[in-house]
């Protein structure tokens, strides 16, 4: 569960968060806003891909509500033929690694 700076008052100290989060609320909206303008400011489609790819990664709410706002916008840079170029370029791309790696040749040490 994950709302970025959207949590009230309330729910920081429902859940812990007092301190941990900026004090100003930004609703979903207001995200969405600041991170299609940050978004904007990439210069090429592989670069705001990477954008989208590490918000993903960092908040799926915004991700998917920034998404859902822009969908005709940025169909073409998630998917094909934007993708294709981000698999052909993903050692230089790669940011942290997700999921487990298991060999056989390493079964004795997990």
């Amino acid at each position: 569960f994950n709302k970025g700076t959207a949590f009230s008052a309330g729910e920081c100290k429902a859940f812990g968060l007092t301190g941990q989060l900026p004090y100003c609320i930004n609703m979903l909206k207001e995200q969405c806003h600041c991170g299609y303008d940050q978004l904007c400011t990439r210069d090429s489609p592989l670069r705001k891909n990477t954008f989208l790819q590490s918000l993903k990664d960092q908040n799926w709410v915004l991700y998917y509500g920034l998404t859902s706002r822009h969908l005709k916008e940025l169909i073409p840079i998630i998917y094909i033929p934007t993708w294709a170029d981000a698999i052909a370029n993903s050692s230089h791309l790669f940011c942290r690694s997700e999921g487990m790696y298991l060999t056989f040749s390493n079964q004795d040490t997990i």
